[in-house]
């Protein structure tokens, strides 16, 4: 649960600012619907796996040095 939480707390913040990024490179560059779709849709699906997998490597390593504390 705490590994769903912070992984949702942390994707916010960043979402909301890759997308303001990215919608301002659509408009500035006069991108149509399909090629902005494509865009965020693409470079937010990498943004979520890394994250997901560095999240999950970080809560790994955190409950395993809690097992072998006990």
């Amino acid at each position: 649960m705490i590994e769903a939480v912070t992984d949702t707390v942390l994707a916010t913040p960043l979402n909301m600012a890759l997308s303001w990024v990215l919608l301002w490179f659509a408009f500035q560059y006069m991108w149509g619907p399909t090629i902005t779709m494509l865009a965020q849709t693409g470079i937010m699906f990498i943004f979520a796996v890394s994250r997901k997998v560095y999240l999950r490597l970080y809560f790994e390593k955190k409950y395993a040095n809690n097992v072998s504390i006990k």
